[in-house]
């Protein structure tokens, strides 16, 4: 699923991009590389919608600071993560929060 995942966002956002979206979650040393997460750094760093002002590396320490499913348990506790929102886009806006929040 991750590899399709990965070649839908180059053919979306180009191989730069893309690069620099992976390489995000690389940094935070998240393995396996899962979808949710994949698509969630493409659009805080790519996504205006998402209203990301932080840099990458900033993105990076948000990531790392809790697990993939401490991240998951989190948004699924403070949003409605059912078919209303998909789980990548919940995971993008509690980065954006916790970038947010950080920076403050």
């Amino acid at each position: 699923m991750a590899a399709g995942a990965i070649v839908r966002l180059v053919g979306r956002l180009g191989e730069e991009k893309a690069t620099k979206a992976l390489k995000v979650l690389v940094s935070a040393k998240r393995a396996p590389v899962v979808v949710h997460e994949i698509l969630a750094s493409a659009a805080v760093l790519f996504d205006a919608k998402f209203g990301w002002a932080h840099s990458a590396a900033d993105l990076v320490t948000v990531v790392r600071s809790k697990s993939i499913d401490q991240w998951r348990r989190q948004v699924a506790a403070h949003s409605d993560v059912d078919h209303r929102m998909q789980l990548w886009k919940a995971v993008a806006q509690g980065w954006v929060r916790a970038g947010n929040r950080m920076a403050a």
